[in-house]
């Protein structure tokens, strides 16, 4: 072998060093990050409160107080799926939480969830303590927490930047990323709705002739129509009331890591919304439950062709956890009048703290409180995530970690 030959060698050595490293790293330390709202904001190591640890939720009670997670309390572990999911492919470790990690003790860390109660999906942070609509905060938060009169909870995008700020360039990029959000996006703009045309809304005759506008879309949905519905009724204060669009977001959000962060595009999972016209909260009204179910379709449809169907990112895993939910609610082996009842509803206070079980029959509930799930149904929601994973994408870490924790059960 020639000296230039053995030089061109040693250079190509050098440029490609650092690809390999950062992939061996990917393989030897897995590191999952998560981002979204209450459906992922679960109790954290050392702690039994999430992220948002000041929001007041319906059904807590004085002994489980403030805080994330929304959910019941079963032998006094309130978990989401994020603490499933952990236990599951790391078991004896346990998620940590963007509240109290600095960038110093993060290096041996499985899990990190930074999703917060209350989240949108933008670049903002949201109030949650407002008795409207949460609003976007108004140049008062520069960081995340309760501030007295109001709070900042930062919204999916403002999440990654946050993160960003804890985690080194290196472990970003060798991260598996899960992304749940927009469901709060959805709700509030409703709300924002209601103080537009008061508590009347599903009944005013502009509602009902956009609502069957929605209805003909058939499924037939474009990135720019969907808060359609949203500006053609809020009008001139559709962007005074500062209306989210959680698709543009959500796309936003994606692009960001896979660009700025350099997350592998086959790292990034993005979970669908539930179908949330199917929540408890929705079923005094028939209009507003056939509202939320559209924009919960629409929503996973266009998730499903933004990311999937893009070229940049289609090694990008989707999983449509709404079709589980239909599932879930035909089982015998579960409550079959999910929708009309939930652990606070039914004043079952007791029964939640025990486990979601009615004594009655012994099913669990699907609901803890009017929108969020019980520790039984996150489980449930867990173990479909992990199925939907495995038989997509055989590239993705998650599926070789789920994969891993199979063969090492």
């Amino acid at each position: 072998m020639s000296k230039v030959t053995t030089f061109i060698y040693m250079i190509i050595f050098m440029f490609a060093a650092p690809a390999w490293s950062d992939a061996k790293k990917g393989i030897e330390q897995p590191f999952i990050i998560i981002f979204g709202d209450s459906l992922s904001d679960g109790a954290v190591l050392g702690d039994r409160k999430g992220n948002n640890n000041w929001v007041k939720a319906e059904g807590r009670t004085e002994q489980t107080g403030l805080g994330a997670p929304i959910t019941n309390w079963p032998n006094d572990k309130p978990s989401t799926w994020v603490n499933f999911m952990t236990e599951g492919l790391f078991p004896g470790e346990n998620a940590m939480g963007l509240l109290s990690q600095s960038p110093e003790k993060l290096s041996n860390v499985k899990v990190l969830n930074a999703a917060f109660a209350s989240a949108e999906t933008g670049d903002n942070f949201v109030n949650d303590k407002s008795a409207k609509a949460y609003a976007p905060v108004e140049g008062q938060c520069t960081n995340y927490g309760d501030f007295g009169q109001y709070s900042c909870v930062p919204g999916a995008i403002k999440q990654i930047e946050l993160a960003s700020k804890k985690v080194p360039d290196w472990k970003m990029k060798i991260a598996a990323v899960a992304l749940w959000a927009g469901a709060n996006d959805i709700l509030n703009n409703v709300g924002k709705l209601r103080s537009i045309f008061g508590e009347n809304l599903d009944k005013s005759d502009v509602f009902t002739k956009e609502l069957e506008k929605l209805e003909l879309k058939n499924g037939n949905w474009t990135e720019s129509s969907f808060n359609q519905f949203f500006k053609d009724l809020a009008g001139d204060q559709y962007d005074t009331l500062h209306f989210s669009n959680p698709i543009k977001n959500t796309r936003k959000a994606v692009d960001i890591l896979v660009h700025d962060k350099k997350v592998p595009v086959d790292n990034i999972l993005v979970i669908g919304l539930p179908d949330m016209g199917k929540f408890p909260a929705t079923a005094v009204s028939p209009a507003i439950s056939t509202l939320l179910t559209l924009l919960s379709q629409g929503y996973n449809s266009l998730l499903q062709y933004v990311t999937l169907r893009s070229d940049i990112k289609k090694g990008l895993s989707f999983v449509d956890i709404s079709a589980w939910q239909q599932r879930q609610t035909k089982d015998p082996a579960w409550v079959q009048d999910a929708l009309k009842r939930n652990c606070v509803s039914e004043k079952q206070q007791e029964l939640c703290m025990a486990g979601s079980m009615r004594s009655s029959i012994k099913k669990p509930y699907l609901f803890f409180n009017d929108k969020h799930p019980t520790v039984a149904t996150h489980k449930k929601m867990w173990e479909e995530i992990k199925r939907q994973v495995e038989s997509t994408n055989s590239q993705s870490i998650f599926t070789r970690l789920i994969k891993n924790a199979s063969l090492s059960q």
